[in-house]
């Protein structure tokens, strides 16, 4: 096993890889899944944090328990051994990660609570300036 450290080149080395695996004991929202989804990869993560937001259970990808390593190499090899089951959970992470995960539609949904709760709380809000591509 080798730990390769800051990498500038993680697009190819997603592109390279037939399965992402994140095997996580603690983790929020993983930034290296919603990677692995938008490279069009099928995952497997372990239950915790928000990988079971980002992941669809048996479509885009497999969650198995934290600290659970036996569960975790059957869904690889499980993966490993369906080329046609991983290539369809790795069109169906693309999608999901294109309509739930940029950060233009982070941004649009962050905004869209805040200009919600500021009008709530009887405050005007302005308009976003013209050209910045956001309302």
């Amino acid at each position: 096993m080798r730990f390769l450290g800051p990498r500038l080149d993680a697009a190819d080395l997603l592109e390279a890889c037939d399965v992402f695996a994140l095997c996580s004991v603690r983790e929020g929202l993983s930034i290296t899944l919603l990677e692995a989804m938008r490279a069009g990869r099928a995952a497997v993560a372990t239950r915790i944090g928000g990988n079971g937001e980002a992941l669809e259970e048996g479509v885009t990808g497999l969650l198995v328990p934290p600290g659970d390593p036996p569960a975790l190499a059957a869904a690889i090899g499980a993966l490993l051994a369906n080329p046609a089951r991983r290539a369809a959970m790795g069109e169906a992470a693309r999608a999901r990660w294109a309509a739930r995960f940029t950060a233009e539609r982070m941004v649009r949904d962050t905004e869209a609570i805040y200009r919600s709760e500021l009008a709530r709380a009887g405050r005007s809000v302005a308009a976003p300036a013209a050209g910045t591509g956001r309302s």
